[in-house]
């Protein structure tokens, strides 16, 4: 009893005055509890009359009447009034009053809950309990006997402990009542401090609080906020965008400036055995913390644990197409998040690439334009501390290089303009392209221009002509002279013959490259815009539904796209109508034929006559074709170990011809036989 009897106080000499409070508060009662059990033993008669002695009215008179523990039961009394006072105290400034209203405990599961928490910090309690239940834990029908309460169960399924998972029970065997056990967090909280819990500690990040920028409307935002909680209304801001665009630190700014800490959620890294559990965590921690959750959508996704709505205020951030699913009396705010302009671009790479600061303004401009990044990546580019602009644009470019897998594969871009041989007429129209992707940035920050164009800013164009005649070298080309990658998509892979799927395919290449620095080359374009002359069946009108969706992402689409195809006749007149760019490329005649031999041979470094310059070029093959003989031809001479000759350029021009089922004239022939 002498060691029960010093226990009163908290052992940590910084604990706050309240903890100390509510161990006091049950070792006082523990100790009375023990001199009434004492009493009870000492009644003479049946051990089944004592038993109907211990009941709470008789147990009260007996504290009364006592004048042992008239000293005990005024101390009780002054401490349980110390602590009434503390309840009555600004939450803010109490964490137990924090904790009974962020998480609704009521009377009774607040008294189960000290005395969890005095037990857990006063070893000593655990001989009294022995000796009072059997058992050195604390079972809830302790807690009854230590309160006075009735049989009313102080547990309930539905109560605040179970549901936050404060206490949890231990099977102590049978027969005997389960132990209670604390959460290790709730002590924590009691002396300040908010740990994460361990299960979250791969889904709660930090957000990065960063100065929003001028074009983030963080003003209306606020106003539509603050009135919704006014009016007693569950708000949950919604701030779509492309991955890396700030979307997190847009709702972190938010609630800064509403004077609330924030943390974010990845829902992906809630994982699949238990989402529901974990997400109830999340929300707990974030009562307990008084900070706001930001809930990470993955892509696609729609729905959030239903324990998530547990939180009259919340932010949800999701890609550019995504709808979050409403969920029943929570408004919904919703933003979606604008990519910064040219001069914001600019400035974010002198603020996040500190090398950035050193170099000419042109440059700045020059990267700013051509490379639209997401602040996320633009960030990692600055750790990266390139030293040039070339060596910053190829950071850029490496940033999101894979991020489409297998619905995308980069090309090589070696080719220059002065490589593509092509009609003086397409080679105009060419360049008026590339002037357009290169200027159009300044351009469409215009109000008057986005005003009279509300379509979209992307810049599309459709390359068509027969195969081998240069679609995707000048997509190469293109690509080349913008700094940008070159990511070729095959259509023919990413349409489904299963309803809703290349929607699908297609959504996730748009959302992903809006934050690439990257051209994209849809491939083989005819396979989902071919004309349809009648709908059968709804596979059909799922077809012209997926068409028009495109149509629809390549007018959303900020960047540069091109769409090539070898069958134009096929290609839907309609679609045509609605792209600006349409380049035809025609087989090479004549004279193109022999500019491209010639070209290809003397960057081999091989040398040929003008006569038989003129022969090659007058055989109708493709420019595809003519390089393909030409490799033909070159690995024949290696293997003779002879230098690239005519003789051998038959070999490898009579191989293409066999492809096609033709031959070599023999006219050809004998004029080409004559130089060797």
């Amino acid at each position: 009893m002498n060691r029960l009897a010093t226990a009163t106080r908290a052992p940590e000499p910084d604990a706050p005055p309240v903890l100390d409070l509510v161990c006091e508060r049950v070792v006082l009662r523990v100790r009375r509890r023990l001199a009434w059990v004492r009493h009870l033993e000492q009644v003479e008669g049946d051990p089944l009359a004592r038993l109907g002695l211990d009941l709470p009215a008789h147990e009260a008179r007996f504290y009364a009447a006592s004048d042992e523990l008239a000293g005990l039961q005024r101390r009780l009394a002054a401490v349980e009034a110390e602590l009434d006072t503390c309840l009555l105290q600004d939450a803010w400034d109490n964490p137990l009053r924090h904790l009974v209203l962020a998480l609704g405990l009521d009377s009774g599961e607040l008294e189960l809950l000290q005395t969890c928490v005095a037990v857990e910090r006063t070893p000593a309690l655990a001989a009294a309990l022995q000796r009072l239940t059997g058992i050195p834990g604390v079972t809830e029908e302790l807690v009854r006997h230590l309160f006075g309460r009735s049989l009313t169960p102080l547990l309930r399924p539905l109560g605040a402990l179970r549901h936050w998972r404060l206490v949890s029970e231990r099977d102590a065997g049978p027969g005997v009542p389960a132990v209670l056990q604390l959460d290790p967090q709730v002590t924590g909280w009691l002396i300040g401090q908010v740990p994460v819990p361990a299960e979250l500690a791969a889904v709660v990040t930090r957000p990065v609080l960063r100065e929003p920028l001028a074009s983030w409307p963080v003003r209306q935002v606020l106003d539509g906020l603050v009135d919704s909680l006014d009016a007693g209304v569950s708000v949950r801001l919604v701030v779509a965008g492309q991955p890396g665009s700030g979307r997190r630190s847009f709702a972190a700014a938010v609630f800064h400036a509403l004077e609330f800490a924030s943390f974010v959620v990845d829902v992906a890294a809630l994982g699949d055995a238990d989402p529901g559990e974990r997400c109830r965590l999340v929300v707990r921690h974030a009562r307990v913390l008084n900070a706001i959750p930001i809930w990470h959508l993955p892509a696609e996704a729609r729905a959030l644990p239903a324990a998530a709505a547990e939180f009259g205020l919340a932010a949800v951030v999701c890609a550019a197409h995504d709808r979050p699913a409403p969920v029943d009396g929570v408004v919904d705010l919703r933003v979606d998040l604008p990519a910064p302009d040219l001069a914001e671009r600019a400035a974010l790479w002198r603020r996040l690439v500190p090398t950035a600061r050193t170099w000419p303004e042109e440059h700045v401009l020059q990267v700013s334009r051509r490379y639209a990044l997401p602040i996320g990546d633009l960030a990692a580019v600055g750790l990266r501390r390139p030293a040039s602009v070339d060596a910053a644009a190829e950071l850029c470019r490496e940033r999101s290089r894979h991020r489409l897998g297998e619905l995308g594969h980069v090309l090589r871009c070696p080719f220059e303009l002065a490589d593509l041989v092509v009609p003086a007429k397409l080679r105009d129209h060419l360049a008026e392209f590339v002037f357009e992707a290169r200027d159009r940035a300044e351009f469409w920050e215009r109000p008057e221009a986005r005003r009279l164009y509300p379509r979209g800013t992307g810049l599309v164009a459709l390359f068509t002509g027969p195969a081998g005649t240069g679609k995707t070298m000048a997509a190469q080309v293109l690509a080349a002279q913008l700094g940008q990658d070159l990511v070729r998509i095959d259509l023919a892979t990413i349409v489904s013959k299963y309803i809703g799927e290349t929607a699908k395919n297609l959504r996730k290449i748009f959302s992903v490259a809006a934050g690439m620095s990257a051209v994209l080359l849809f491939d083989e374009a005819d396979a989902l815009f071919a004309r349809r002359t009648d709908v059968r069946d709804s596979h059909d009108r799922h077809a012209n539904s997926d068409t028009n969706y495109l149509l629809q992402l390549l007018e959303d689409f900020a960047g540069v796209a091109v769409l090539a195809s070898n069958k134009k006749a096929n290609i839907d007149p309609a679609f045509i109508r609605r792209i600006r760019h349409v380049l035809d490329f025609p087989r090479p005649d004549a004279a193109a034929r022999r500019q491209i031999w010639q070209q290809v041979l003397s960057e081999l470094g091989a040398e040929v006559s003008p006569a038989a310059l003129d022969t090659l070029g007058g055989v109708d093959l493709s420019g595809a074709q003519i390089k393909n003989a030409v490799l033909a031809a070159t690995f024949v001479a290696r293997s003779e170990r002879r230098p690239l000759a005519v003789g051998h350029l038959v070999r490898g021009l009579e191989r293409e011809l066999d492809k096609d089922g033709r031959a070599l004239e023999r006219r050809d022939r004998e004029r080409l036989v004559a130089h060797v």
